[in-house]
This record gives C-alpha cells, sequence and structure tokens, in this order.
C-alpha cells in the first residue's frame, strides 16, 4: 500500500497541539544510507562507491510514538527500494530535490 507518509500525516492532524510537538513518522527497522545504496547496487549489478568514512556515531530517529499511535507503516523498505528503482529505471520525472542524507547538523 502506497502512501504511508501521507497516511500518517493526515491522521496526525487530528492530534494537532499548540504548541506544537514533534514526532517522528518512519518505520520500525534502522536503514543505513550504505545499506540502501548496497540494495540498488545489487539489482543494478553495480558496487556502490562511497566517497570519505562513516562517522564513528549514527544520527538516529525514533518513531515510536508514532507506531504507538499510528501504527508501524505497510510499505517495507525493500519494497521502496522496488518503486524507487523502477521509477528510474523507466525514466520517470525526477524533480531535483536533494535528500541531504549527508548533513549531521540537523540543519537543512
Amino acid at each position: 500500500m502506497a502512501g504511508d507518509a501521507i497516511n500518517h500525516f493526515a491522521r496526525l492532524l487530528t492530534r494537532v497541539d499548540t504548541p506544537a510537538s514533534a514526532i517522528n513518522i518512519g518505520g520500525p527497522e534502522s536503514v543505513s544510507v550504505r545499506r540502501v545504496a548496497e540494495s540498488f547496487g545489487e539489482r543494478w549489478g553495480i558496487e556502490p562507491v562511497f566517497e570519505g568514512t562513516e562517522s564513528d556515531y549514527a544520527l538516529y530517529v525514533n518513531c515510536d510514538q508514532a507506531a504507538a499511535e499510528l501504527g508501524n507503516p505497510v510499505v517495507p523498505i525493500e519494497r521502496m527500494v522496488d518503486w524507487v528503482a523502477d521509477w528510474v529505471e523507466n525514466e520517470m520525472p525526477l524533480y531535483g530535490k536533494p535528500s541531504k542524507f549527508q548533513i549531521r547538523d540537523g540543519i537543512f
């Protein structure tokens, strides 16, 4: 089922507060940029090339509150990788919106 993020966002609109409170939305598993790159590499038969070295610490988002209130997303990460790969393989439009995965200070 597509639209997990939109589904959760819409359902959270019924829980708005003043002042606002943050809630992180995501899946139950930890997913690294390396893991996702390796998944794409496996699909396309290429070895990803990484620059630099990974940090000694990870930035981790805790989605426990969203999971408790809304349940976990329905779409697993592997299926999302497949969908993105299909999108790229079929030369669908790209919107030039960088992920900024390399940013570590929280300022995007």
